[in-house]
């Protein structure tokens, strides 16, 4: 088996536990585990660097845009919003980047959560 250089890590840290407080058969059983299911996820919403990703701490009620957009303030309120957005890894929703992906799948499900959060915090950021 030739491990990765990621698997050969999990490995040594798997040995050094054992050293700690955890039987060496038990450790080497572990490391081998970890090694073996050393796979790379293609779920996009689970790739931080991703703008499917929706952090366990964001929810819809979060005030990320401290102006109010009443109109005269238009230019304040787009920079803040931008900035807001791109720290988010959003902002492609708001150009058009990140199309809808088809109907049905699992990339879908993960845009429609983002999407919603995108227009929660726009609304929030608004004067009815």
């Amino acid at each position: 088996m030739v491990l990765g250089a990621f698997a050969f890590a999990k490995l040594g840290l798997a040995l050094y536990f054992s050293s700690l407080f955890i039987s060496k058969s038990f450790c080497f059983l572990l490391a081998f585990l970890m090694a073996s299911g050393d796979t790379v996820t293609t779920d996009e919403s689970q790739n931080p660097s991703s703008s499917f990703y929706l952090h366990p701490g964001e929810n819809p009620g979060a005030t990320l845009i401290n102006i109010q957009l009443d109109g005269a303030n238009y230019h304040a309120w787009s920079r803040a919003t931008k900035r807001a957005l791109i720290s988010k890894n959003k902002h492609k929703f708001l150009d058009g980047s990140v199309k809808n992906p088809e109907q049905g799948t699992a990339l879908h499900d993960a845009w429609e959560r983002c999407n919603m959060m995108v227009i929660s915090l726009l609304t929030r950021a608004m004067n009815a």
